[in-house]
């Protein structure tokens, strides 16, 4: 981990000449064609660091703590994310304020202006009630749906499917996607595709992987550990962990 000031001029130093420098874990620093710094973990820039002294904070929808962790390491000193009831905020330890809740894309100014935040003085009781009724309702929605495959009423995935999660662009991306996690769950929907792009973002295990192709009708003769009685507890686990793990990040809720 790399200690001191963290602000552009520090880290261009320690970059010397270099276009890339290991942090940590998965973490590195990186030079960016336009000058920025870029401290990216896994496929993010989860800080961007601009010439002009400015830090431009992004997720990548991975609200985890290990994201967290990683932008603590290099916002300004004083400043720190913190959650509360699946939502961050950026606080001011120094001061002991609570500055604004966390988006994407805020951007926090060489003197520490903020721009980008959500207002927290709106705020009330009720929007924390929501927020739990709301991961209710996805942790019901992921134990239903692993429920449904294990019974054989979903079918595999197949043109009848949901467009908008089963189109895949050439860079792997989905690009109808957009809003249709939260409207499967908020309709109940229990969608084949959606299964498939949450175990490629968050991975389970091949116990796992077996489970789902007998259930599809794909397991093979060899396949002996997925008839282990104990093999499909572990794949149910780890599937609705998955899933539910998966339609939080869409939802923008930290697991």
């Amino acid at each position: 981990m790399i200690n001191g000031k963290r602000d552009y001029q520090e880290l261009d130093q320690r970059l010397s000449k270099r276009h890339t420098l290991k942090v940590s874990n998965n973490t590195y620093l990186n030079r960016r064609p336009d000058d920025c710094i870029a401290m990216r973990y896994h496929g993010t820039d989860v800080v961007l660091f601009k010439p002009d002294g400015s830090r431009v904070l992004n997720t990548g929808g991975w609200f985890t703590y290990t994201t967290k962790e990683r932008m603590n390491w290099f916002l300004p000193d004083g400043m720190r994310i913190y959650q509360d009831q699946s939502i961050w905020y950026l606080y001011d330890y120094i001061a002991n304020k609570t500055l604004c809740i966390y988006r994407d894309g805020i951007v926090i100014g060489s003197r520490g202006g903020i721009k980008g935040g959500r207002s927290i003085s709106g705020r009330s009781i009720s929007a924390t009630k929501k927020t739990k009724a709301l991961k209710r309702k996805i942790k019901r929605y992921a134990d239903t749906f692993i429920e449904k495959l294990d019974k054989g009423e979903i079918p595999a995935p197949s043109l009848a499917d949901c467009i908008g999660c089963s189109m895949v662009a050439e860079d792997g991306s989905h690009p109808l996607a957009k809003g249709c996690v939260k409207l499967h769950v908020r309709e109940s929907y229990y969608v084949p595709s959606l299964l498939m792009r949450a175990i490629k973002a968050i991975p389970v295990s091949q116990v796992a992987m077996w489970f789902v192709g007998d259930r599809w009708g794909g397991r093979s003769e060899g396949d002996t550990l997925s008839t282990m009685p104990w093999s499909d507890e572990i794949a149910t686990e780890q599937l609705t962990k998955s899933l539910r793990r998966f339609i939080y990040r869409e939802h923008g809720l930290a697991a």
